[in-house]
Order: structure tokens, then C-alpha cells, then sequence
């Protein structure tokens, strides 16, 4: 695990840090109800972003990328 959970792999690969941090959260029996169509939504909508950054203000994303992900992992903190 050590050689995913390093700096430049999420830079190249930002979506491995979702897939880590929700799948953990599933894994554990954490997740609220609520919440399990956002996360399929956050999945969704930023795997799209990524595989298709030349039609989207990729620095902007970005950011709202990791504020969401922040959000998501503020919620288990």
C-alpha cells in the first residue's frame, strides 16, 4: 500500500485518493445512508473531470476536488 499512498502518485492519479478514502469508509461499516448517492456522484463527476480535462478548467476543478474530498473526510474525523 505504501507505493500507492504517496504525494506523486496522487498528483498523476487524484482519483486513487477517493477510491482509498470511500472505499475505506465502506470497508469499516462507516458510511451514512444519506450519503451513499454523493459519494457515487463525487465518483462520477471527477472521474469525468479527469478524463476529460481539456473541456474543463482543470485548476478550478481541481480545487473543488479536493474540497470535497476534504469535506468526505471531515465527516469521519
Amino acid at each position: 500500500m505504501s507505493g500507492l499512498a504517496d504525494a506523486d502518485n496522487f498528483e498523476s492519479n487524484p482519483m486513487c485518493a477517493a477510491y482509498m478514502v470511500i472505499s475505506y469508509i465502506y470497508a469499516k461499516g462507516l458510511e451514512i445512508n444519506d450519503y451513499d448517492d454523493e459519494y457515487d456522484c463525487f465518483i462520477c463527476t471527477y472521474e469525468n473531470i479527469f478524463n476529460h480535462s481539456d473541456e474543463y478548467n482543470i485548476q478550478l476543478e481541481v480545487s473543488h476536488y479536493i474540497d470535497e474530498i476534504s469535506n468526505i473526510v471531515d465527516q469521519y474525523i
